[in-house]
C-alpha cells in the first residue's frame, strides 16, 4: 500500500534533512501536522539546527521548529528533575538504578535526546528489589496507576515491569523494570548485560 504523500515527505526529511530546503509551502502545510502527531517536530527542528538549515526555512516553519525545541528542552529539564526525585526516594535502599529509554538519552546527553519528548521515566532495578523499590516510591508519593489486584498479579507474574506509578502531586510517571521484555516473550535478553554495560551518571546529584 502506498504511503500518503505527507508521510513520504516526513520519512524523507528525517533520513535526509537537507531535503527540507526543497519543500514547498503546501508540502510543509501537510508535513508539519503529521510530524506533530508523531511527536517528531522537535526532532526535525534539531536536525534543522544541526544542519544549519533553520534560517533558510520558511518563517512559519522556523516559528514552529523553535517552539518545538523549547518544549523539548522543557521536557528534558523535567526528566532531569524527576530522575533526581527518584534517586532521592530510592537512596535509602542503596541499590543500583539503571535509566532506560528517553530518560537515559537525556541523562547521558546522547544525540537521540535532542528534540525528544519524554513523558515518563523508565528505570531498571534488580528483580529481587522490586517490592522494596515500590514501597519506597509509594512513600515518596508515587502510586499505582492500575490498582486492580488481578492487574497487579499479572504484572508481577508475567511482565518485565511493575504497573506504572504516577506521582500524586506532579502527575509524573515512572515505569520500574527488572528486565526489558515481558517474561512471556520469545526473546529473553539477559538484563545482566545491561548492568555490565551501564555508565555511571550521578545526574540526580546536580540538583
Amino acid at each position: 500500500m502506498a504511503q500518503p504523500p505527507e508521510q513520504d515527505a516526513l520519512l524523507r526529511v528525517l533520513s535526509r534533512p537537507a531535503t527540507m530546503l526543497e519543500l514547498k509551502d503546501s508540502e510543509w502545510d501537510a508535513l508539519l501536522p503529521r510530524a506533530r502527531v508523531g511527536r517528531l517536530l522537535g526532532r526535525l527542528a534539531a536536525q534543522a539546527n544541526a544542519g544549519d538549515l533553520m534560517d533558510r526555512l520558511p518563517q512559519a516553519t522556523q516559528h514552529q521548529f523553535r517552539a518545538a525545541m523549547a518544549v523539548a528542552t522543557h521536557h528534558a529539564n523535567l526528566v532531569r528533575w524527576e530522575v533526581n526525585r527518584i534517586e532521592r526516594a530510592l537512596a535509602p535502599l542503596a541499590l543500583p538504578i539503571l535509566l532506560l529509554k528517553g530518560a537515559a538519552y537525556v541523562a547521558a546527553e546522547l544525540p537521540p535526546a535532542t528534540g525528544r519528548l519524554v513523558d515518563d521515566v523508565d528505570i531498571m532495578v534488580p528483580r529481587s528489589s522490586l517490592g522494596a523499590v515500590q514501597a519506597a516510591l509509594h512513600e515518596s508519593g508515587w502510586q499505582p496507576v492500575k490498582r486492580d489486584p488481578y492487574v497487579q498479579h499479572y504484572y508481577s507474574t508475567w511482565m518485565h515491569e511493575l504497573p506504572p506509578l504516577r506521582h500524586r502531586d506532579r502527575g509524573t510517571v515512572v515505569d520500574v523494570h527488572h528486565t526489558i521484555l515481558p517474561l512471556t516473550a520469545r526473546l529473553d535478553p539477559d538484563p545482566d548485560e545491561l548492568w555490565a554495560a551501564a555508565q555511571p551518571l550521578g545526574i540526580g546529584r546536580q540538583y
